[in-house]
């Protein structure tokens, strides 16, 4: 069975799901407000079928597709700590980096108000 998994950037779970997200997300892609060269709202990590992860993350216990979760910076712990000892749908390591970086940046997003949701579909 297929499943994308995602991270996205937002200021809440609110905007995350208005009907103009994406055009929020196109305005700030135009906008010169870029953290690192990456678009501050919008679609931050992607996983492709990484099932592994997705099961064994604590936080997701009861998960309902397409529902968004707000992450702690323990979770992304728990992912990134996950995601560098199993590989994932390519047979390698391509999520690590950009989970990296959103835990890098995490402390300062917050103080700007911005979260971090995950969600996944299939």
């Amino acid at each position: 069975m297929g499943m994308d998994a995602y991270i996205f950037r937002a200021h809440s779970k609110k905007e995350l799901e208005s009907d103009n997200f994406w055009e929020l997300v196109r305005k700030s892609e135009e906008s010169s407000e870029v953290y690192h060269g990456e678009v501050r709202l919008g679609e931050v990590w992607y996983a492709r079928k990484f099932w592994d992860l997705h099961n064994e993350m604590s936080f997701l216990r009861d998960y309902e597709c397409g529902e968004f979760i707000e992450l702690t910076k323990d979770n992304l712990e728990e992912m990134l700590t996950f995601a560098t000892h199993h590989t994932d749908y390519w047979e390698g390591f391509k999520s690590v980096p950009e989970l990296c970086e959103i835990l890098y940046s995490f402390d300062e997003m917050e103080e700007r108000g911005y979260h971090y949701y995950y969600e996944a579909d299939w």
